[in-house]
């Protein structure tokens, strides 16, 4: 489950452990002048954080432990996001409506407009119908796949507007799409990578990978792009690094 992205920076630093005196030899960044919000909330830092493990891979699709969802959730959003008790939070999910039909079942998706991933890339219907697909074809051996079987098949209805086929009703659907089942990756990015994507990704979240030095450290950035706003209307992320 993935909260506001304030939000989820603090439940990240009290769900954690800290380890005392830990550094690394990552070349720092130079002071910036420090920026608040009206409301006093102030821009810029670096939180570091101590992990007993490591992520399987930073593609939230492919990844094996439940501890990457400490990793991924920084990098991407999914379809739908969650609240705190599962139901759906509209002004934090990359769709901005859905309409679920019974005869036949599908569900229609009406995406966010002006969302791109990391790279630059947009992230439209035939985004969501690549990630999609990807999950449900068996030779990618997606930890999700079983939990989206349902999905038949998907349709781009417009360049907004995607519409998933399913087999029968599926009621859990929104909250299989509030977890790594849900997420966007770059269908560029997945294409030009391939197998070295997992160490690469590019999401949709408030924070990029800079570097990852497996046993050692993963180094996030801000996302100067990122699209969301907390609820004052602030461009979030508040963080510059993790």
């Amino acid at each position: 489950m993935k909260r506001p992205i304030y939000q989820a920076i603090m439940s990240l630093s009290f769900g954690l452990v800290f380890l005392g005196g830990c550094s690394d030899s990552t070349q720092q960044a130079e002071p910036k002048p420090i920026l608040s919000t009206p409301q006093g909330i102030q821009y810029g830092g670096h939180l570091r954080v101590g992990l007993a493990s490591e992520p399987t891979s930073l593609d939230a699709v492919l990844g094996r432990g439940g501890q990457d969802a400490y990793y991924w959730h920084q990098i991407y959003d999914q379809i739908i996001d969650l609240n705190n008790d599962l139901s759906p939070r509209k002004e934090t999910s990359l769709a901005k409506s859905w309409d679920i039909s019974k005869d036949p079942h599908s569900i229609t998706f009406t995406l966010r407009q002006g969302v791109e991933f990391q790279d630059g890339s947009p992230v439209d219907a035939l985004a969501v119908k690549f990630n999609i697909d990807r999950i449900l074809d068996p030779k990618t051996m997606a930890t999700p796949r079983a939990s989206l079987s349902v999905i038949d098949s998907v349709d781009v209805i417009d360049k907004y507007t995607v519409r998933f086929n399913l087999k029968r009703a599926w009621g859990a659907g929104l909250n299989m799409l509030g977890e790594r089942g849900g997420v966007l990756n770059s269908p560029a990015e997945v294409e030009r990578l391939a197998e070295n994507y997992g160490w690469e990704p590019s999401g949709t979240g408030p924070f990029m990978v800079n570097k990852v030095i497996l046993g050692t450290m993963v180094h996030l950035i801000r996302n100067p792009n990122y699209w969301a706003q907390d609820e004052f209307g602030n461009q979030l992320p508040y963080l510059d690094e993790i």
